[in-house]
């Protein structure tokens, strides 16, 4: 964790102001979509792995915006891993443009799933279903239903026993010289420092919601959260020192989330 992390949280809390003045959309249109794709590599940090299956999938608009994706397994993971990262779905228009900023990840059970389809032999096949991570969104996507014709799945990585994704072990090296300095964070302050950090990424989406809806309220809360921002990039900027594949792994979990919320403060 990098106090650069939170610096850039804060400056996507300060383009949240411009969202006071739009109210949320409105969820009107169809309530689904058939969205085609032809055989597609699953991209990421860990290539090769993962495929979509050709066909015709269907975006449901519902209580849940869900879709259900069957994937092929191109070559057996036989190294130890701890957990995945990804893989995010992206809705595209038929040009292959991006339709909506809107966020899918695995729905709840589908990540231990996944990790063990990993497993299977070469070939195999299965479903798994994705949703949209923030209810917020949904207005979003149902005002683009009518461009949203197929759709892309990137961002899917590995997370190893030795610690840290595929990229991040590449990136290990040159990080390095920026840990060499200040004092080294124990596993329960590593814990601790990932708790305050969720519970800011939270009250971010909160923000968002509230700022979406044309609720003014949000320019108040927003000074306090800039201020806890502010208050723990310092904390971080202070330690150095290793997270364990746990931690990483929800560390991991916890960018996901503020990397889709900072999208929707941009709306």
């Amino acid at each position: 964790m990098k106090k650069s992390l939170f610096s850039l949280f804060a400056l996507t809390l300060g383009l949240l102001l411009a969202a006071c003045s739009s109210k949320q959309k409105e969820n009107t249109g169809p309530q689904s979509a058939d969205l085609t794709v032809e055989a597609m590599e699953v991209y990421g940090d860990s290539p090769g792995i993962l495929s979509v299956v050709p066909g015709t999938y269907k975006l449901n608009v519902d209580d849940k915006v869900s879709i259900k994706i069957k994937l092929k397994l191109e070559q057996t993971v036989t190294e130890a891993f701890d957990g995945i990262e990804g893989p995010n779905l992206r809705l595209k228009t038929a040009d292959g443009v991006e339709a909506t900023d809107a966020y899918f990840g695995l729905a709840n059970g589908e990540g231990d799933k996944l990790k063990s389809f990993l497993k299977k032999d070469p070939g195999a096949e299965e479903e798994f279903v994705f949703e949209l991570l923030f209810d917020h969104q949904k207005g979003d996507v149902t005002e683009a239903i009518g461009k949203i014709k197929t759709f892309t799945l990137d961002g899917f990585s590995l997370i190893h026993e030795e610690g840290g994704s595929d990229a991040e072990s590449e990136d290990a090296s040159s990080s390095a010289d920026d840990d060499t300095s200040g004092e080294t964070m124990s596993s329960a302050e590593v814990d601790q420092m990932l708790d305050n950090y969720e519970e800011l990424v939270d009250s971010y989406t909160s923000l968002v919601k509230k700022a979406s809806s044309g609720d003014l309220s949000a320019l108040g809360d927003y000074a306090t959260l800039a201020s806890k921002a502010s208050d723990l990039a310092e904390d971080l900027d202070k330690f150095s020192g290793d997270m364990s594949v746990e931690q990483m792994a929800r560390f991991t979990k916890i960018q996901a989330k503020m990397a889709a919320a900072a999208t929707d403060a941009v709306l």
